[in-house]
C-alpha cells in the first residue's frame, strides 16, 4: 500500500519540507519503546559470546543517540557554526541523501533569512528489528510542536510543526562502525 509521504531536512524542516516520496516496506513486529542500554564495550571477562537480544538493545541505543544528535544539530546549525564548518558537523550524524539536502535547506534559509526556534521532542519506537546489519530502519511519534522556523530579522514565527508527526528514519553504519542518519520520511497519512 502506498503511503503519502514528504522527506524531511530535519527537524526543523517538519515545516519547511523538501520535495520527495518513498515508499518502503516494514515488518509489522510489535511497537515497542526505544531501547535504554548503554552502548555496550567489549565482552563479559568470561568471555561468553554477546547475546542477539544485547546487541539489538546496544544497536538501537547508538541510533536513537544519533538521531537525538541529528534533531538537535539542524536547527543551531545557521547559527551556531559557520557555514564552511557545515559538512563536517552533518557528516558526524548524517549521510547522503539528507546530509546534502540539510546542507541546501540550510543555506537557502541564510539567504532567506530565516532560522529556527524551539526544540524537538523524539519519541521514537521499532517496528523492525536492526538484526546485526549495517542498515536500520526506527519510526519516531515527533513532537515538534513547539518548534519551527523563524524570521530572524523580524523574529515573526514563518511556521509551527506539529505534535504528533509519523516519522520513518533510515540509518547506516559505516566503516569506522558509527550509525548515521541517511534519510527521513514524514508519513502525512499515519497517525501516531
Amino acid at each position: 500500500m502506498s503511503k503519502t509521504c514528504v522527506t524531511l531536512a530535519g527537524a526543523v524542516a517538519l515545516a519547511l519540507c523538501l520535495a520527495g516520496c518513498g515508499n518502503s516496506s516494514e515488518s509489522t513486529d510489535s511497537r515497542g519503546g526505544g531501547a535504554s542500554a548503554a552502548p555496550f564495550a567489549g565482552t563479559s571477562p568470561s568471555s561468553a559470546p554477546v547475546s542477539a537480544a544485547v546487541l539489538e538493545s546496544t544497536d538501537r541505543a547508538v541510533v536513537e543517540t544519533v538521531w537525538a544528535k541529528f534533531l538537535l544539530l539542524y536547527p543551531n546549525l545557521i547559527t551556531t557554526y559557520p557555514q564552511g564548518q557545515w559538512p563536517a558537523r552533518l557528516a558526524e550524524v548524517a549521510v547522503d541523501p539528507i546530509k546534502a539536502q540539510v546542507l541546501t535547506a540550510a543555506a537557502q534559509n541564510r539567504r532567506a533569512d530565516v532560522g529556527a526556534y524551539g526544540t524537538v521532542i523524539p519519541h521514537p519506537y521499532w517496528q523492525q528489528p536492526v538484526a546485526g546489519k549495517s542498515t536500520a530502519v526506527m519510526r519516531d511519534c515527533l513532537d515538534a510542536s513547539r518548534a519551527g522556523s523563524i524570521f530572524t530579522k523580524t523574529g515573526y514565527k514563518r511556521t509551527v510543526g506539529v505534535a504528533r508527526s509519523s516519522i520513518r528514519a533510515y540509518f547506516v553504519k559505516g566503516g569506522d562502525g558509527s550509525w548515521r542518519v541517511r534519510q527521513i520520511e514524514y508519513h502525512v497519512d499515519e497517525k501516531c
